[in-house]
């Protein structure tokens, strides 16, 4: 009598491997608004990412080209951000927020995509579930809470105000020394030409000047926009660079100051402010361009930072002749 014993096999189900996904590379912005303005923003990180660049998704982690804007110019990084390093990940629109597990501070980086669709690709790819998706901008993800004043800073405020007294206290109360003469002047500053009350007919030559020229102003500075990008995606080099701003550029301005310069028909005093302000606009974007070339050509980051004060004067007066000129159409 014989037995026989039979073996059986496991019955756990075994869960089949799943191929993971191919690694893919999407173009991004790390500051809000493309072009040579981007670097004048405050990043909106932790690391002083501006400008364009890109963010490589695969598995387990990011590959993060971006360019850091140094003392000598844009420098070109690469960063890597594993998994286990995202605290969570935040996203309204096209804007995607992602803050990191730092325990020496609060590390975060925020970059946009090209459009909402491409922001909720990317973020559906991240090695991570803890997102919260917003389709509708409310809150802005790049925005932190403002930081409580710290202790040191309430006590300078309370000694600014003391010297504020005294001051006025001897202002007050002890005579003024007799005026000396004066045997030199420095230069006044470039004057500000902000018109008064506008009359009840709009001035047509003030509101055509105005047209025009902020016209030719868009479109130049949409043209220095996109040379930026060119540098800063690697399409130019500083040289290439330096040499169209020199060439191209700088020139065009000054062809719109030599038409400011010769206006066709009679000048009105608000005609006069109009052009002024104007002048302005040509003046400091003149002199920023300038200086930024010579900024690159000579490795000299005094002058470059020079050219961004003038190119945010610039944009002051831009934004005075878009309000003159929207106030004269509202008057026509």
């Amino acid at each position: 009598m014989t037995a026989t014993a039979t073996q059986r096999r496991a019955t756990r189900p075994v869960l089949a491997a799943v191929p993971p996904s191919s690694p893919r590379e999407f173009p991004v912005r790390f500051t809000q608004t493309p072009g040579l303005r981007s670097l004048l923003q405050r990043p909106h990180n932790s690391y002083g990412w501006v400008g364009i660049g890109s963010i490589l998704i695969d598995q387990h982690s990011l590959r993060i080209t971006a360019r850091r804007f140094t003392m000598l110019g844009l420098r070109r990084t690469v960063d890597f951000v594993h998994q286990s390093e995202i605290r969570e990940v935040y996203r309204e629109g096209d804007a995607i927020r992602v803050d990191l597990l730092d325990e020496a501070r609060r590390s975060y980086f925020c970059f946009w995509a090209e459009d909402a669709g491409s922001a909720a690709e990317i973020v559906g790819r991240l090695p991570t579930n803890s997102t919260v998706e917003i389709e509708w901008v409310g809150r802005k993800a790049w925005e932190d809470p403002p930081p409580r004043l710290p202790q040191p800073v309430l006590w300078t405020a309370a000694s600014i105000v003391l010297i504020a007294v005294l001051i006025w206290l001897g202002e007050t109360f002890i005579p003024p020394a007799p005026p000396k003469s004066r045997t030199s002047s420095a230069p006044p500053p470039m004057p500000m030409h902000v018109p008064g009350a506008l009359p009840a007919v709009a001035d047509f030559g003030a509101l055509a000047d105005l047209d025009k020229f902020t016209r030719r102003f868009d479109a130049l500075v949409l043209e220095i926009s996109v040379a930026s990008d060119s540098l800063q995606a690697g399409a130019l080099n500083q040289a290439e660079f330096a040499h169209s701003l020199e060439q191209s550029l700088i020139p065009q301005w000054n062809t719109l100051s030599a038409e400011l310069a010769a206006p066709p028909t009679a000048v009105t005093p608000l005609r006069a402010d109009a052009d002024a302000l104007l002048q302005h606009v040509i003046d400091s974007w003149t002199r920023a361009l300038s200086l930024y070339v010579q900024g690159l050509r000579n490795h000299d980051h005094r002058e470059v930072l020079r050219a961004f004060d003038y190119i945010r004067d610039a944009e002051g007066y831009e934004r005075e002749s878009h309000a003159l000129l929207s106030q004269l159409e509202a008057n026509r």
